[in-house]
């Protein structure tokens, strides 16, 4: 949303146009809701006359014809843009069939695409599987696509785009290495990140007199499959025990800020466990408001734990075991986290201690060293920065910025 502004601020008078294709993820179908001020175009499946008969979106597209069905939601998909008419297309994620047909099909009219990094800890290429079934499934994946049942989707930013706006020169790399015309991938930040900008200057001193207000930023990894859920479940009832220790000890106020696509019920292993009041973060609330009311954050391995970092909020990472994860690149977001000096428990007795440690301390931590390759640069201007290279883009159609 931060690019759109600066676009329209540069170019006065210009207009976007959204469009919603949330209803076609086979794991979370949801309608996006209308942002204010703008007009929308809510994708169905009817629409693109497909069916989601299970969570797996490749096993749908087989049950509803497969490359046939790509191809007729390629089609709807191209009607759909010749009515709008846009002069650019905008994507920060391309990874689900729909956004690869949109993808195709303004390639048939002319129409440059332009790809935005949408924040930090993205996999270029494939997210290899640790456990046999998923290395099972994965295979029989790339028969499917061998094959010619199902559509291969380029990997993320891989397709054949105008120009991919990326966070940082490591990103840069790692998509000409993976293979992206070095011209057309440019390094501007991560506009997200630019809310956050202010949030880096000096905030008041807390009221030390008052309880320390702490806040566990949950994930749904086992929903999202990439974590077991007994290796979940496992976690959030050691997270309990520590805590409980540790309020047994120092009362706190806390609270859990649920992800999007989580429920109450998702966090029920840590709730069910815990001997003292909490509540819930207003998880509409932007993160970078939500988090400036707390005076610890308490996470895994989230964006949101990452932006916390970046407002230099006193953190602690709660790690899941390695061996509880399903993809290889998953246990390498955590990992990357535990590199950097942030403070991190791996039992209870070491998560109470931490949090202890934590809400007496009289100084906020600052990991400023080691952020750069994953954030980029953040000094509020990369929504501008991505909005210039669209311009250029968009006014030299099919070609590289110069």
């Amino acid at each position: 949303m931060s690019v759109i502004k600066q676009i329209e601020f540069l170019d006065v008078g210009s207009k976007s146009i959204f469009i919603d294709v949330q209803p076609l993820h086979a794991r979370n179908p949801q309608k996006m809701p209308d942002v204010d001020g703008y007009d929308t175009v809510h994708i169905t499946p009817s629409a693109l006359q497909f069916r989601a008969f299970t969570r797996n979106s490749r096993l749908n597209m087989m049950l509803n014809g497969g490359r046939l069905a790509f191809i007729r939601m390629m089609h709807a998909c191209r009607d759909i843009l010749s009515q709008v008419n846009p002069q650019a297309i905008l994507l920060c994620h391309d990874q689900l069939f729909v956004e690869a047909a949109f993808v195709d099909a303004a390639k048939q009219l002319g129409i440059p695409t332009i790809f935005v990094q949408e924040g930090p800890f993205r996999i270029i290429k494939d997210n290899k599987p640790t456990r046999f079934a998923s290395k099972m499934r994965l295979h029989a994946t790339r028969l499917a696509e061998s094959a010619g049942i199902v559509p291969a989707i380029a990997p993320y930013g891989l397709a054949d785009y105008a120009g991919v706006l990326c966070a940082s020169e490591h990103y840069r790399k790692i998509w000409v290495r993976a293979g992206a015309n070095g011209s057309r991938v440019h390094v501007v930040g991560v506009p997200r990140f630019d809310a956050l900008r202010e949030a880096i200057e000096p905030e008041p001193e807390p009221d030390r007199s008052a309880q320390r207000r702490i806040v566990l930023i949950s994930q749904p990894f086992a929903s999202d499959r990439f974590v077991t859920q007994r290796a979940s479940d496992d976690l959030l009832e050691m997270l309990a025990r520590g805590l409980n220790k540790a309020h047994a000890l120092e009362p706190f106020t806390f609270n859990i800020r649920l992800h999007p696509r989580a429920s109450e019920e998702t966090a029920q292993a840590l709730t069910s466990r815990l001997d003292f009041p909490f509540g819930f973060d207003d998880n509409k609330t932007a993160i970078e408001k939500s988090i400036a009311r707390y005076d610890c954050v308490i996470g895994h391995y989230s964006t949101a734990l990452l932006e916390s970092i970046i407002k230099e909020k006193n953190t602690i990472i709660v790690p899941v075991p390695k061996s509880g994860f399903l993809y290889e690149e998953e246990a390498n977001k955590q990992a990357w986290f535990e590199s950097i000096g942030v403070p991190v428990a791996y039992d209870s007795d070491e998560c109470a201690r931490t949090i202890l440690d934590v809400i007496r301390s009289e100084t906020r931590t600052s990991f400023a060293s080691g952020l750069e390759d994953e954030c980029g640069l953040v000094d509020g201007k990369a929504s501008r920065r991505a909005a210039v290279f669209i311009q250029k883009i968009v006014s030299i159609p099919n070609s590289p910025v110069k």
